[in-house]
């Protein structure tokens, strides 16, 4: 079904994983759509609970293909409309938690995928390049959003204007990184995450991902409205009524995501 991407789904779980391991898993235009088709499938599959998105090889992924899509022969706002933006919007409004799983270099638009998630676990010698300026261009895929509100506008600017690239033990001190650490313990973090994810009240969890979303936005006062919204929400699923019996119980709960 898909040329340039892995999608497995095990468990209440999905992985897709951008498979053009011979460039770094760069984004040309068929991976770009295939990811966007990955990301509505798994939006409209009630069983997955929590998304891995990771890259082929030795790479997360590379940023643009400049030899695939030639920028010249195309309106470059419309490509990065067209291709790019929709990946970003899709991994922000999943109702789950995405887990960018960073196994090599992250550069460019693959550095902004990255930042797009909810959780960063990269191996202590992965790199994260934010290097738009070395060819004339400016951030984009959503890293002039993320960047700032992770780092702060002085090392945005620093990292965006000199187009650096950091390894992901620098990334991790900044606020960009969960976790950087040692690559043989890279799955078994991710394992353990998922597994809580998995058996977590799937619902909650989506309800806290818009709220972190919002929090960069808005005020106190629309902030305390949005909890009290939604923790009435919170309240009516399944999950709440199973914690509660849990909690009386002195058990474990048992949440089904419902």
């Amino acid at each position: 079904m898909y040329q340039h991407i892995l999608l497995e789904k095990k468990g209440g779980a999905a992985r897709l994983t951008l498979n053009r391991p011979e460039v770094f898993n760069a984004l040309n235009e068929t991976l770009c759509r295939e990811i966007q088709q990955a990301l509505k499938e798994i939006s409209e599959d009630k069983t997955i609970k929590v998304l891995i998105l990771t890259g082929a090889g030795k790479g997360f992924c590379s940023g643009l293909d400049l030899k695939s899509i030639n920028i010249k022969d195309a309106t470059v706002s419309d490509v990065v409309k067209d291709l790019f933006n929709p990946m970003v919007t899709w991994i922000r409004t999943l109702n789950i938690p995405v887990i960018a799983l960073v196994n090599g270099p992250a550069v460019g638009a693959g550095c902004s995928l990255a930042l797009a998630a909810d959780m960063v676990v990269a191996n202590e010698n992965a790199t994260f390049g934010f290097s738009f300026v070395k060819i004339g261009l400016i951030p984009d895929t959503g890293i002039s959003y993320f960047l700032p509100r992770l780092a702060g506008s002085l090392k945005a600017f620093e990292l965006f204007a000199l187009g650096k690239t950091i390894l992901a033990t620098e990334a991790e001190q900044y606020g960009l990184v969960t976790s950087a650490i040692k690559e043989e313990e890279l799955e078994a973090t991710v394992d353990k995450l998922v597994a809580y994810f998995v058996s977590a009240p799937t619902k909650a969890i989506g309800f806290i991902k818009k709220l972190v979303t919002e929090s960069s936005q808005n005020s106190l006062l629309s902030m305390l409205d949005q909890e009290a919204n939604f923790q009435e929400k919170a309240a009516h699923t399944n999950d709440f009524n199973e914690g509660v019996a849990a909690f009386l119980a002195k058990r474990k709960p048992d949440f089904k995501g419902q």
